[in-house]
């Protein structure tokens, strides 16, 4: 199921793919801006588990979209 993460700065991560994000024991490392063509990540937001306030489930994306499986934000 993807998610939204929300951090106590208002940033949010959209987590389309289980393998875009690794928890980790003090912070979860999330795949960003992966290219569309090739799925290689731009970078690499790690995040302290202490500043996520919420995590909400989205919507699956329909099969065939540009962006079923890859991660936003």
């Amino acid at each position: 199921m993807p998610l939204r993460m929300i951090m106590t700065d208002r940033q949010t991560y959209d987590i389309r793919h289980p393998e875009m994000a690794m928890v980790l024991r003090q912070r979860v490392d999330i795949g960003v801006r992966p290219d569309p063509a090739t799925g290689i990540l731009e970078s690499v937001a790690h995040c302290s588990l202490l500043h996520i306030v919420r995590v909400e489930e989205l919507p699956r994306s329909a099969p065939g979209s540009a962006n079923s499986g890859l991660p936003s934000g």
